[in-house]
């Protein structure tokens, strides 16, 4: 049995293939855009869908995140790599008010204890990174409220006295046993 090669119609014959570029082989899928998830670096501001994209990958503390920030932008930051200054500064924004109204007497109000916890939290799980408050307010002290420097949970060293130094220098401790993934923010809620 023999093939025969037919010569096609000039008829009809519609438009003239176009020829391969000779870098992408037969068969081979168009390049695809850049990955966020891949491309993303700290202090990198990205458009929300990439935001989500970055989120959604999210599984463990040296993976990127995006954190966004009150002016609208999203910003990715990382586990293992220091806060870029404005989520720093965001951050502190959000637990600053918060620990000021826990601490403008030594009496304790639940519901700006919880809502301090929680705008804690809520900032832990946008950073990626645990963090500790070492707060300035009053404490009761013998026969009344005095000012004192705090640092509590979550470091396994507690503080409570005069000095901002020493209260920094316990909180310093426990960000030092895991740097990449602890961060510090000081609050002077009697400013």
């Amino acid at each position: 049995m023999t093939l025969a090669a037919c010569a096609p119609s000039t008829d009809n014959a519609g438009p003239e293939p176009q020829p391969r570029s000779s870098n992408t082989p037969f068969g081979s899928p168009a390049p695809k855009s850049a990955d966020p998830v891949a491309s993303a670096k700290v202090g990198d501001t990205v458009n929300e869908a990439d935001a989500a994209k970055i989120n959604e990958s999210f599984r463990r503390g040296n993976d990127p995140k995006a954190y966004h920030l009150p002016s609208g932008e999203w910003v990715v930051v990382k586990g293992t790599e220091p806060l870029p200054p404005k989520v720093t500064e965001a951050v502190t924004n959000v637990i600053t008010p918060l620990g000021a109204g826990i601490v403008q007497s030594s009496e304790v109000n639940v519901p700006a204890k919880n809502a301090y916890r929680a705008g804690i939290a809520a900032q832990e799980a946008a950073t990626g990174k645990s963090i500790i408050v070492v707060l300035h307010g009053m404490s009761y002290i013998g026969n009344g409220d005095a000012p004192r420097w705090m640092v509590g949970v979550p470091s396994p060293e507690r503080y409570e006295g005069e000095s901002k130094e020493e209260a920094i220098a316990v909180a310093q401790k426990w960000v030092d046993s895991s740097p990449t993934t602890r961060v510090m923010l000081v609050v002077d809620a009697l400013g």
